[in-house]
């Protein structure tokens, strides 16, 4: 559902009259990818929790730009938690986080990280984008190396605190904001 980012104003328990929290937003990957509502799961031992969505799908699946905005911030090294990542604003300061981009050489888990299977052209900081947009490829970069190819993907108040994406992912597929 491409359309205006949603309005409503969170109350204290992230919701407003027992809707959840939720951001109007394109689908972030344009073929079919699977996924479960993972947030607040333990990670590292529980040492820290996951703050997005784990959208599993195949190397080099199409990323798309959730919403119009500017490119905020990226890493291309493909290390670290996340890996290659890139971060995108929208015109209401809400940030919207792509994980794990891709880091093989198509055909491979080389972990080579070649420039032009990460993100795609004119893909920088300070760079406009539009909903919808072609933005990065699907990979296993970072902490997801011995996993499966996936968007780890997350959206972030202005004060930087992650909401859960769970409603907005379904109600950009036409789903029911709570199924599961």
């Amino acid at each position: 559902m491409v359309g205006p980012v949603a309005t409503e104003t969170a109350n204290a328990d992230g919701g407003v009259n027992g809707i959840p929290e939720y951001r109007r937003i394109v689908f972030p990957v344009q073929e079919t990818v699977s996924y479960i509502d993972s947030f607040g799961d333990c990670r590292a031992g529980c040492t820290r929790h996951h703050e997005g969505q784990d959208l599993i799908g195949k190397r080099l699946f199409h990323e798309r730009a959730a919403v119009t905005g500017t490119v905020a911030y990226m890493t291309t090294t493909g290390d670290g938690t996340g890996g290659n990542w890139l971060e995108i604003k929208d015109a209401q300061g809400w940030y919207y986080n792509y994980g794990h981009i891709n880091n093989d050489t198509p055909g491979t888990d080389d972990g080579a990280n070649p420039a032009q299977w990460r993100f795609a052209p004119g893909i920088v900081p300070g760079a406009h984008v539009t909903a919808g947009q072609f933005v990065a490829y699907m990979g296993d970069s970072g902490d997801a190396e011995f996993s499966v190819p996936h968007l780890h993907f997350e959206i972030r108040r202005p004060d930087n605190t992650a909401i859960n994406a769970w409603a907005s992912l379904r109600l950009s597929q036409g789903l029911d904001a709570g199924g599961g």
